[in-house]
């Protein structure tokens, strides 16, 4: 008795006004979806090492969200210290939604949390608000329910993302090789070059000091001839004419040389700029390599903060063997709708086993919709995996059983574990 006026008094405040929830108030159905949501790994994993919660250090994360999902739903000191720990966690969120008087302004704060990616802050406010209708809770714990596939769906689309992103990274890698070692071979080939036009300039000025000195002999000659006597005047003549041929070849050949020089000039200057191209390609592409390790990387730490870990059945290993211990069914008639259709033997099997009756409606497939209200007569209770059923046929199964007043057990998935969690939520 006691603990009930304590419950009273936690749900309202001093003058009667409703004030939020506390964790172990909530329905049950809700603890999962909030411990999933707005608990992260490393959360599950500091609440693991405290004591208090007598949590195995060898529990994978999975088994730790369903010890603290079960702690959620008992008022306890370990519950208290949880409910104390995300309001501090998302005292913003808190505040936003504590101006909130009615479902209206609840729901527009909803979708604009939504839109800015504040789900989790935005997911705790609203199941302890006290304000909220069951309606609106419904609405927002579907809302949060859709989410999470879309969030399964980008998971996979960042995994294709990573092996594209590897395998372009390679490529590039095997094309920052091989710019390498062409950057490799034109330097060789520069450097080459270089040495040669060196020993052309070397011979280029080496003739023209031969040029210089040539000229020099040539006045000298001039000088002499005109002081010799004019006998020799005509002997020095025909010197001069000689040494003037020779000078002309000389000339030519030095033309020659210039010509040559000037072209290796150029062809240097090509060499050059076509070395400088081909650096500043590879400058460009490692740039972008490096670009591209730096995008992997923030994927991958993405992908290390994002994923999900999947644990089999607590209570059994492999179901196929049917093997699986669970509530003895007592005669119940068990209506299992959609799931795959290669496994009815096998829910079959599990139901049969546990002294059960089982039927089996595909949702709408191929069975009549029809049937489905005649069958539910002849059930005790109705089970209905997520994640092989349209979500209008759930949704209407779901409407049906509420108006036979049948129990109805939603499954995350067709496989024979849910199918055994299922029946073991069903009261013998």
């Amino acid at each position: 008795m006691k603990g009930d006026i304590e419950l009273v008094e936690e749900s309202k405040s001093c003058n009667g006004r409703s004030v939020r929830k506390k964790l172990w108030q909530l329905e049950q159905r809700y603890h999962c979806s909030l411990i999933g949501i707005c608990l992260s790994r490393n959360d599950l994993r500091s609440f693991s090492q405290r004591k208090s919660y007598g949590i195995s250090s060898k529990a994978n994360d999975f088994e730790i969200h369903q010890h603290l999902t079960g702690i959620a739903s008992l008022r306890s000191t370990q519950s208290r210290v949880l409910h104390k720990m995300l309001d501090h966690k998302y005292s913003q969120a808190v505040r936003r939604y504590s101006s909130c008087s009615d479902d209206e302004a609840i729901r527009a704060q909803w979708e604009e949390d939504q839109r800015a990616g504040r789900v989790a802050g935005a997911y705790w406010a609203i199941m302890t608000s006290g304000v909220c209708s069951s309606r609106l809770l419904d609405r927002v714990y579907g809302d949060s329910h859709m989410i999470s596939f879309e969030t399964f769906s980008s998971q996979l689309q960042r995994n294709r993302k990573v092996q594209d992103l590897r395998s372009k990274l390679l490529k590039m890698k095997e094309q920052a090789a091989l710019k390498q070692r062409v950057f490799a071979d034109e330097s060789k080939l520069r450097e080459e070059i270089a040495v040669q036009l060196q020993l052309e300039r070397s011979e280029m000025e080496a003739l023209k000091r031969e040029m210089s000195d040539l000229a020099a002999v040539n006045s000298l000659l001039q000088k002499e001839i005109s002081q010799n006597v004019p006998q020799a005047l005509t002997k020095l003549r025909n010197e001069l004419e000689l040494l003037k041929s020779q000078n002309d070849d000389l000339k030519a050949e030095n033309a020659q040389i210039l010509g040559e020089c000037k072209g290796l000039e150029q062809q240097a200057d090509k060499s050059e700029k076509e070395a400088g191209d081909q650096l500043k390609n590879l400058k460009e592409l490692t740039l972008e390599n490096h670009s591209l390790k730096a995008e992997l990387a923030a994927i991958e730490a993405m992908l290390r903060s994002d994923g999900t870990a999947v644990s089999p059945c607590d209570d059994c290993g492999d179901f196929s063997a049917g093997q699986c211990i669970g509530p003895d069914l007592c005669g119940k008639t068990i209506l299992y709708v959609g799931g795959r259709h290669n496994m009815i033997c096998h829910y079959r099997e599990m139901v049969e086993n546990r002294g059960g009756n089982f039927l089996h409606h595909d949702g709408g497939r191929e069975n009549s919709r029809q049937l489905l209200p005649k069958m539910l007569n002849g059930a005790d209770a109705v089970l209905c995996p997520v994640d092989c059923i349209s979500h209008d046929a759930c949704s209407r199964v779901k409407k049906e059983c509420k108006k036979y007043q049948k129990k109805f057990v939603i499954m995350r998935s067709s496989g024979l574990s849910s199918l055994a969690r299922g029946l073991g939520m069903i009261q013998v």
